[in-house]
């Protein structure tokens, strides 16, 4: 999915104009998605009757965060990297920037090897639009990396 922002070379997440200091993959940008989240009408509307849990590792931080969304509500915080959750994701900061950039999607990241998953690939591909409206929230918060 290409959301349309511009992605550059800077080493700031192309997004929108949000609070200046805030460093990706941290429990305040994990807070700043979660507000995002809350205020994206796909977001809500993708979200509805969902209830999963969902885990992102960047390995050699080592940094997880646990994002768990039930009917419409979606929270995020810090957790250790075995946490168990419906899917998992684990890749190194780097591939993060770049999802997160938009110069990288999920899918081929794991196809690839690059980003390890684990849950169900089937169920994973059923969620392709939550998962895709998920990143654009993602896209929309601005930090330094």
């Amino acid at each position: 999915m290409n959301s349309g922002f511009p992605v550059n070379g800077s080493t700031t997440v192309q997004l929108k104009e949000a609070s200046s200091g805030l460093r990706f993959f941290t429990p305040d940008y994990f807070q700043a998605v979660e507000e995002s989240l809350s205020q994206s009408v796909d977001w809500i509307d993708e979200s509805k009757d969902l209830d999963t849990t969902v885990l992102f590792t960047a390995s050699d931080l080592p940094r997880s965060f646990l994002l768990t969304v039930k009917n419409r509500e979606s929270k995020i915080r810090e957790v250790g990297p075995q946490t168990q959750a419906d899917f998992s994701f684990e890749g190194m900061y780097e591939l993060w920037v770049k999802i997160a950039r938009g110069e990288l999607r999920v899918e081929p990241a794991i196809l690839t090897g690059k980003l390890k998953f684990k849950g169900s690939w089937f169920r994973l591909l059923q969620l392709r639009n939550k998962l895709d409206s998920f990143i654009s929230c993602i896209r929309l918060v601005q930090a330094e990396v």
